[in-house]
């Protein structure tokens, strides 16, 4: 009786510290991209005014709150601490589509325009193409 506790402490022990030591996978949330930035673009608050036409807008919060990013030139940005929850607004013209990109440069969505999603998950995001 005694070795099959003994057993059973240690297989205890074994698990906890298993569970302890190894990373899971992060679950995005709702303000996971509080430092998050995009290259090349300054960062201004979402109340300021909405996503005007020919811009791709990524803002740092769902619902279009937040820090929002305008994206206008036809080029690839580099997105930084976007970890969580955020959203974005295809306001492009004349049928450009942004792509978002995952660290490999692969498409990992395709928006069209006048396309507004209220919470995207940003963290297997690291690029876009806004055009």
């Amino acid at each position: 009786m005694t070795m099959n506790l003994k057993r059973v402490a240690i297989a205890v022990a074994a698990l906890a510290t298993a569970l302890v030591v190894t990373p899971g996978a992060a679950i995005a949330g709702p303000h996971d991209n509080a430092n998050a930035t995009v290259s090349g673009v300054s960062g201004v608050d979402a109340n300021d005014a909405g996503c005007a036409t020919g811009f791709f807008c990524l803002y740092t919060q769902g619902w279009q709150n937040g820090i929002k990013f305008n994206l206008y030139h036809c080029r690839t940005y580099s997105l930084n601490n976007w970890n969580g929850v955020g959203s974005f607004k295809n306001n492009n013209t004349g049928g450009a589509q942004a792509q978002f990109l995952d660290r490999n440069y692969r498409v990992i969505r395709t928006s069209t325009p006048v396309e507004s999603v209220d919470n995207f998950d940003f963290s297997p995001v690291w690029y876009v193409r806004a055009c």
